[in-house]
């Protein structure tokens, strides 16, 4: 779910149908700024060593790719997962947390 509205029931109503479904926990570039968008993907990193896993969503733009690029060369204590088993990560922690 990029949760681009408020309010947004997928995730929980897709778990109630047994469906792997997650939602975003960062947008990279809702301000097109190489600044801002690095800070974003930090605030990404950080998400992830607390919880084990972070989605981010963002848009192909020149800034946003270039930034990417340049972050992913770096070491962020983090590893770069396709977002399948991202969603899988975090249904099998929701999963696990309902069942508490």
């Amino acid at each position: 779910d990029s949760r681009t509205i408020g309010g947004s029931r997928i995730v929980p109503v897709a778990h109630m149908f047994g469906v792997a479904s997650a939602g975003r926990d960062v947008f990279l570039d809702n301000v097109v700024a190489d600044s801002a968008i690095r800070a974003r993907l930090e605030e990404l990193a950080s998400k992830a060593r607390r919880s084990g896993v972070a989605i981010a969503i963002g848009h192909p733009h020149a800034a946003t790719l270039r930034v990417l690029a340049a972050w992913l060369a770096e070491d962020h204590g983090v590893r770069l997962v396709p977002v399948s088993e991202a969603i899988r990560l975090k249904t099998q922690h929701a999963a696990l947390i309902a069942a508490k």
